[in-house]
């Protein structure tokens, strides 16, 4: 009788993870854009529409009262998590922020999404103006992704816990 040999077998390579869209979130991962968001956040805060001129590519008039006639609100702990843009030098930012409203007791946190774009002067700005349909689907790709969802998800988690800490305050005021 014939006894078959036996034939090795090549091991399976572990399928490697995929990159997600627009790579890893990061967290202050680029000065430059780190440096932009909270001179954004400063704008905000200062009621300074000055200011915002040199953060944003565009500023309407409109938006410049706004932001002048604004209620005072104060901004920390000021972080820019950011994705890779669809275009090179650009970033989607995700920036992460407490604010604190004149007359509230407690600090809530919040989370706002930017495009961020070197121009041509060589500096990033915040780029206000309305997406075409493809940048619209790759935010909207970046968006879906488990880092950012996560991070939604931890700053949700974060307000409701702040948002309970407010009622807690007023009625505590009020006793």
């Amino acid at each position: 009788t014939a006894t078959a040999t036996p034939t090795a077998t090549a091991t399976p390579t572990p399928t490697a993870e995929p990159t997600p869209v627009g790579g890893t979130l990061q967290k202050d991962a680029v000065p430059e854009v780190t440096n932009l968001v909270t001179q954004y956040y400063t704008a905000l805060q200062n009621r300074d529409p000055d200011l915002m001129r040199t953060v944003v590519n565009n500023l309407a008039q409109d938006d410049a009262y706004k932001i002048a006639d604004a209620d005072e609100t104060t901004y920390t702990d000021i972080a820019a998590y950011t994705k890779n843009g669809q275009e090179a030098d650009s970033y989607l930012v995700y920036a992460y922020y407490k604010y604190q409203d004149a007359g509230t007791y407690t600090a809530m946190p919040g989370l706002s999404q930017l495009y961020a774009k070197k121009t041509e002067d060589g500096f990033y700005k915040i780029i206000t103006d309305a997406y075409d349909s493809a940048m619209q689907a790759y935010v909207d790709s970046v968006n879906n992704s488990v880092d950012v969802k996560n991070l939604v998800a931890q700053v949700q988690t974060e307000y409701e816990s702040a948002q309970a800490a407010e009622e807690d305050a007023k009625a505590q005021a009020e006793a």
